[in-house]
């Protein structure tokens, strides 16, 4: 026996998953059948994984507005991110596996065996609502995560990434044709895969050869074929919307580290703004010192203190040089030697300064030009988009190099 095994992008629709209303497609009297295997409010999921991260991120911000005061509505009303995402997975159909018969309680057993070990398989993929459904025409089953990593250096320590989740679960590398979402899909298959084997059922996968059929079954073969077709084009357009999600939130994830740069910018410009103010009002108290020495210098020419008195009558050389002249000379030369220390000290630290005052000059010159260049660049892709930019450097990198490649093969030759 063998059966498909599907694993699709849900709408994420609790109130639906959880029967809090009925859609047409519902059959009421089997609504008992349906197994709840968590059901925890998203909000307080969030304030249960991003709370302590969020109160070490808004502690380091030195400026209110950077600072987020609601993890869970900045991803709400956010126009890229998803506060959650959901995954269907099903075995079979309503013709193979219907929920009323034997083989639709095959389904449900195979896939209450696969959920059993979801959470341990995808630690980075936090469950907060998962049903299975046996009230409609195929069992099914709705599973709702929220993707997270931890230990980012970069914004929120722990922090909602479907690519990061993802990445740290060891899919890397996406492609447009197999992305990050895709490989996981394939993985999560091959997981459903071993359980239907385990009851006697191999995975149909979709394109695969089959054997030649009677002429009698040619027109029902036409018809299955072209329900394939269907399907495929389906699944290839899903691919497409998973495609853009994840181009979309990996353009975002860099978006929000060009902001995290600036801020980080914005605040080391911050802070050596100060240092320089404070490097200034240094320098200005030197200047008053500077200009306190001037004043007394003046003091020598001008004050009687420091001028030598005329001689009194009748007193002999050798008297007024040890009584007048040899005082006030001693007292001149230690006041010069006290000038002439400060002085030096002054000068050494207004040089230090100087050159302290050159250096945050310089870094903060690099600092603005650093700002420039991420506010061009990031002008620059959203008008020609990252693909072409990536191109045009490839482009670039190799023009440069080819000089090089040809000179040493010249070099060889000779």
């Amino acid at each position: 026996m063998k059966r498909t095994i599907s694993i699709a992008k849900g709408k994420g629709s609790i109130g639906h998953n959880n029967r809090d209303f009925k859609a047409e497609n519902v059959d009421a009297d089997r609504v008992h059948l349906n197994t709840c295997f968590v059901n925890e409010d998203l909000k307080k999921v969030y304030h249960k994984l991003f709370d302590e991260a969020l109160e070490n991120y808004n502690n380091k911000q030195k400026r209110n507005d950077r600072k987020i005061p609601d993890y869970y509505e900045k991803i709400r009303t956010s126009k890229q991110e998803k506060l959650s995402y959901e995954i269907i997975v099903q075995v079979g159909d309503f013709e193979d596996m219907n929920a009323k018969s034997d083989n639709g309680k095959l389904a449900e057993e195979i896939l209450k065996k696969y959920m059993a070990d979801f959470q341990k398989r995808n630690p980075t993929l936090y469950v907060f609502s998962a049903h299975l459904h046996m009230d409609e025409a195929t069992p099914h089953l709705h599973i709702d995560f929220v993707p997270y990593t931890s230990g980012n250096k970069r914004g929120l320590e722990t922090k909602n990434t479907l690519k990061g989740a993802l990445n740290q679960l060891g899919f890397n590398g996406g492609t447009k044709s197999s992305t990050e979402l895709n490989q996981w899909q394939d993985t999560e298959k091959e997981v459903v895969a071993k359980i239907m084997l385990e009851h006697g059922i191999e995975w149909e996968k979709k394109g695969t050869q089959k054997k030649h059929l009677s002429v009698e079954n040619y027109k029902a073969e036409k018809r299955a074929e072209e329900v394939l077709k269907l399907d495929k084009v389906i699944e290839e357009k899903s691919t497409v919307i998973e495609n853009l999600d994840l181009k979309n939130e990996e353009i975002t994830g860099e978006i929000s580290e060009k902001q995290e740069d600036l801020e980080l910018l914005s605040d080391e410009f911050d802070s050596k703004s100060k240092k320089l103010k404070k490097v200034e009002n240094h320098l200005d108290t030197m200047l008053k010192d500077v200009k306190t020495i001037d004043n007394n210098i003046h003091k020598f020419d001008e004050d009687k203190e420091w001028q030598l008195p005329d001689p009194p009558v009748l007193i002999t050389a050798n008297a007024y040089k040890d009584k007048k002249a040899a005082p006030l000379v001693s007292a001149l030369k230690e006041y010069i030697k006290g000038l002439t220390i400060k002085f030096v000290r002054l000068k050494s630290e207004f040089d230090k300064q100087a050159r302290l005052i050159q250096n945050l000059t310089n870094r903060l010159e690099r600092a603005e030009e650093r700002a420039i260049k991420n506010d061009r660049y990031n002008i620059l892709e959203k008008i020609l988009g990252k693909d072409k930019i990536d191109d045009l450097i490839s482009d670039y990198q190799n023009n440069t190099k080819k000089p090089i490649i040809q000179m040493k093969k010249q070099n060889h030759e000779r």
